[in-house]
């Protein structure tokens, strides 16, 4: 985390929101443009002390100011936690994700018992939308998107929704919509993080294997719609 002043990340976040809101636009599209250039401007001090230190910079966020670094021993690292314009300094860290866990945790299977209108309370009828590094539908070549889109995790279930290739994925676009260099089109099926497409099954997949880490998302009958947000934000850095 980067010290900058704060009314300066307060008015790129207000920018950006509205940016949002608005659904993009050019004049809004420049503000929130030169709002990042300025900030990775006053990053480029701490970059260049981590290159000095033999780190490798992966990316910048803008909001919150912040670094993905990689490398470097314990010294350099040290080093760099001491530069002027830190806040605070994390270390990533590899983490076996556990759906099942994470739902017993949270008591979803109680609520997936009861039930509203002759319904389970699974998200028949609701439509999420995700905002996010977008979604893969080209799971593993497979032409599709993943098990865990399709209902009960049957890939050879079609969804009445009528989504991608027959699953509960109504649309994987970029947002906001336009096109140009940045924005290759409407349609943005590439997650190249596999965030999105994870954040996805959290919240609607469906359990797709008997493996005992595998259950049922938050909403296992829900429609999806995600979009890849075209923002300065970069998660190479994030281990799943």
């Amino acid at each position: 985390m980067q010290r900058f002043p704060q009314p300066l990340v307060t008015a790129a976040l207000s920018e950006m929101a509205a940016w949002r809101r608005a659904g993009g636009g050019v004049a809004l599209r420049a503000a929130v443009d030169g709002r990042r250039d300025q900030i990775r401007a006053l990053a480029e001090p701490l970059i260049a002390r981590a290159e000095e230190l033999g780190i490798e910079v992966l990316g910048m966020h803008v909001a919150p100011p912040s670094i993905v670094v990689r490398g470097g021993d314990a010294s350099a690292l040290a080093a760099l936690a001491e530069h002027g314009l830190v806040r605070r300094a994390e270390r990533d860290a590899l983490r076996a994700p556990n759906l099942a866990q994470a739902t017993q945790v949270h008591g979803l299977k109680a609520a997936h018992a009861l039930q509203l209108g002759g319904l389970p309370l699974e998200g028949s009828d609701v439509t999420i939308g995700i905002v996010n590094s977008g979604l893969d539908i080209d799971i593993a070549g497979s032409g599709r998107p993943h098990a865990a889109f399709y209902p009960d995790g049957d890939p050879q279930t079609a969804s009445p929704a009528g989504g991608i290739a027959g699953s509960r994925v109504l649309s994987a676009a970029w947002f906001p919509y336009q096109t140009g260099p940045d924005c290759p089109g409407v349609t943005y099926a590439d997650d190249e993080t596999g965030h999105g497409t994870r954040m996805g099954s959290i919240a609607a997949g469906a359990q797709w294997n008997v493996l005992p880490d595998i259950a049922d998302g938050t909403a296992p009958n829900a429609s999806l719609f995600f979009m890849h947000g075209a923002f300065d934000v970069i998660v190479t850095g994030a281990s799943f």
